[in-house]
């Protein structure tokens, strides 16, 4: 099976009706990674997982198709699919002047952001675009998209129950409690608008998998909640949130309506984002269950088609329910200073005093200060958290955006303190 180009592979997905693509897709993401066993080889892992993710982007890809087809994909098909997608010596994405391109894109955008923000750069010691020329993106960008591509086949590496993921919705559940602390209307907040005890909405992650797991639709995945439950959770269990009412919940708050002229049916969210990629990064874009990792079925039945995609997307849907991102900045700053530092850098870090300056409100200075015998090490705290887009595929906009917060970070430690003067 071979495909002259991705459009001509999307146009081929289209002949199958939508919903067979999630029926089957999630059977086979659930078997990647249930059927590896404690003696797989690391290469096996690597291999079962990349199989998994690509199996999960032909699900999002032929969600934005037609769900009233008459014809379903097989599980042979599929899997015949999956091979096309990896299949690096004749990729259908192949393109010789790429590199080229993105670095042409990326300097174009640096000098367009800097127009845009020319308030904020006009008193910089130093300009992006006298940093990043042509010659230098295109000299670094194969290894950077080699790394993205790497990214993407290993995302979610792991089952969806082992400590590296579990430890996800810990550092969630750890970033709230701070939250909470710089601002006490958090809880309140989120619990009001999740009508959820904050408490038990963690516990939900792994209940998900579990309750997921014990249900026999091709082998899990799809829960059914007019069907009787066969999972008996004692008093213990129940009094710390595991109960099918919870599930019902959290699975209804996080889920969307996989095909309806909805504006916000995952099919229209899919497209919308299809629509916004270039062509070439189709295979690759995001990954839209990070933010609704469940798909309304109707009739009170949901499908969770990646596991992984759920423990990936903690921090992602409990940020819906934050009373305003302002206050992710003091929440860092807290973390480091109560939290990092003081096990890293005991007795040897200050906060460095905001400046006054009724003059002009730009006149900032870096926060924290780490004091060695031999070196300085001054730390900016930045809220630059990169688009979904951006951290995925390529987006220079994205990009140039990214690269502009992180040098504003630079310019303020430079304010800070003297570079050229010795400890």
């Amino acid at each position: 099976m071979e495909f002259k180009s991705i459009k001509e592979f999307r146009e081929y997905l289209r002949r199958y009706n939508s919903n067979s693509f999630v029926e089957v897709g999630t059977s086979i993401c659930w078997q990647e990674w249930q059927n590896g066993g404690p003696r797989i080889s690391p290469l096996g892992q690597v291999i079962k997982n990349s199989r998994r993710n690509y199996a999960l982007r032909l699900i999002l890809l032929a969600s934005a198709g037609n769900p009233y087809r008459n014809q379903a994909i097989t599980v042979q098909e599929f899997e015949s699919l999956i091979d096309v997608l990896s299949n690096f010596a004749n990729h259908t994405i192949s393109n010789k002047t790429l590199l080229d391109t993105e670095a042409e894109y990326t300097f174009n955008s640096l000098h367009t952001w800097e127009q845009d923000n020319c308030k904020t750069v006009r008193n910089w010691k130093l300009l992006l675009s006298d940093i990043f020329t042509k010659e230098l993106i295109r000299k670094n960008g194969g290894h950077l998209f080699l790394q993205r591509q790497a990214l993407f086949q290993n995302s979610g590496f792991w089952t969806p129950l082992a400590l590296v993921q579990l430890a996800r919705v810990q550092r969630t559940m750890k970033v709230f409690e701070i939250l909470n602390s710089i601002d006490l209307n958090t809880i309140n907040f989120f619990e009001s608008s999740t009508k959820f005890n904050h408490e038990f909405y963690f516990v939900q992650f792994m209940s998900s998998i579990g309750y997921f797991l014990k249900t026999r639709f091709r082998g899990g995945g799809v829960l059914d909640f007019k069907k009787s439950f066969d999972i008996d959770f004692d008093d213990e269990l129940k009094s710390k949130g595991y109960t099918e009412e919870n599930l019902r919940i959290f699975v209804r708050l996080n889920s969307r309506v996989f095909s309806s002229s909805d504006r916000d049916s995952f099919r229209n969210i899919v497209t919308e984002r299809l629509n916004n990629t270039s062509e070439v990064y189709h295979p690759f874009f995001y990954n839209s269950f990070l933010d609704y990792p469940f798909i309304d079925l109707g009739h009170d039945k949901y499908c969770l088609p990646d596991a992984c995609s759920l423990m990936e997307s903690s921090w992602n849907i409990t940020c819906k329910h934050l009373p305003s991102n302002k206050i992710l900045d003091q929440a860092f700053e807290q973390y480091l200073a109560n939290v990092l530092l003081p096990i890293i850098a005991p007795n040897c870090f200050e906060k460095i005093r905001e400046v006054e300056n009724p003059q002009s409100s730009d006149d900032k200075r870096a926060d924290f200060l780490i004091t060695l015998p031999n070196v300085y090490i001054i730390i900016e705290c930045k809220n630059s958290l990169m688009s979904s887009d951006t951290s995925v595929c390529f987006n220079p906009k994205g990009l140039a955006s990214l690269w502009g917060r992180i040098h504003g970070a630079t310019e303020q430690i430079s304010s800070t303190i003297n570079p050229h003067s010795a400890p």
